[in-house]
């Protein structure tokens, strides 16, 4: 079951909107005075445990500040200031939380229940909260040290972005309205067998995967996985696929039947040799695509009898080829 609910603290709607509700109340949560509350602020700046370089003080400056545009839209920024854990409390009117390029080893398991846009990265975290909030559409948590995402994700998820961590798995029900998957440069070496109907982008880079699912979502229009193990594609890929890179794998082969819109086919660096007959043929397969394709074979070990023949019908019996 998605997106299990965090308990939700104040309603905007009923006191007027988001853009008239009370600056206090949507730092803490309550309907605690000023003076409380600069003191939760003041105490976290002042923490005596803190990293000498941390500068919580502009932290505190900056949640003020954006408290006072009354505009809760607004990302709240609190990039670059060395940061090793964020306010014990942060607005909950939030809405975009930009933490970016800090030292953070966590994050708030009480983020803001309206929390829709979250960017952590280039922190140092290991973990996620296991619930986070409801409302999170999108999540970047590249560059930092996560070894796994919490088993259930928010179930309105859309972007999700772990570029450059150390994850070894996903969990295997994502979001169903996952849209965008990033995971480059990890050390996956499966991918959920039922990835989300939604998805159109996946890249997975740089990682230990040695086999695709068979069945891919069917809006999928973007498919990157160079570097990886692969040895083989799945025989039936979506017909909406437009960009297909499997660059630096162990390919021995193409499927016969490759997406009839696809605009840039790139195998670099696989194994491919072109040989087969009838619709295993390299230069049969080639011919399904349309001509303005562009079809990168470079590094591969093809005859040269085979590579003269590609060159001589790029760009009219068959697609774009360069060699």
């Amino acid at each position: 079951m998605y997106g299990r609910r965090q308990g939700r603290v104040g309603n905007s709607s009923e006191q007027g909107g988001e853009d008239t509700f009370n600056w206090v109340e949507g730092l803490t949560g309550s309907s605690s005075s000023e003076a409380a509350l600069k003191e939760i602020l003041l105490a976290w700046a002042e923490d005596g445990q803190q990293e000498q370089d941390e500068d919580r003080h502009e932290a505190m400056a900056r949640i003020e500040a954006w408290t006072e545009t009354r505009n809760f839209r607004a990302p709240l920024n609190l990039t670059s200031l060395s940061l090793t854990a964020l306010p014990p409390t942060l607005p909950a009117g939030l809405q975009r939380l930009n933490a970016n390029d800090n030292r953070l080893g966590r994050l708030p398991n009480n983020l803001p229940p309206g929390l829709r846009k979250l960017s952590a990265c280039d922190n140092q975290l290991t973990t996620l909260p296991e619930v986070l909030p409801d409302m999170l559409e999108t999540l970047y948590v590249d560059g930092n040290r996560l070894t796994r995402l919490p088993n259930e994700l928010p179930s309105g998820l859309k972007y999700l972005y772990v570029n450059h961590n150390r994850l070894t798995s996903l969990p295997d029900n994502l979001p169903p309205e996952l849209r965008e998957l990033h995971v480059t440069r990890n050390e996956i070496a499966h991918l959920p067998e039922n990835l989300p109907l939604e998805l159109t982008d996946l890249r997975a880079e740089l990682n230990n995967i040695i086999r695709l699912p068979e069945r891919l979502p069917a809006k999928l229009t973007r498919l990157e996985v160079p570097h990886n193990e692969l040895t083989s594609l799945p025989e039936d890929l979506p017909a909406t696929l437009k960009w297909l890179s499997t660059d630096s794998n162990e390919l021995t082969h193409l499927p016969p039947n490759l997406p009839r819109g696809l605009e840039e086919l790139s195998v670099r660096g696989n194994n491919l040799r072109g040989l087969g007959d009838g619709r295993t043929a390299l230069p049969y397969i080639l011919s399904q695509l349309p001509p303005h394709c562009k079809v990168y074979l470079n590094n591969n070990p093809l005859p040269d009898r085979l590579r003269a023949h590609l060159s001589a019908q790029s760009g009219t019996s068959l697609p774009q080829i360069f060699l």
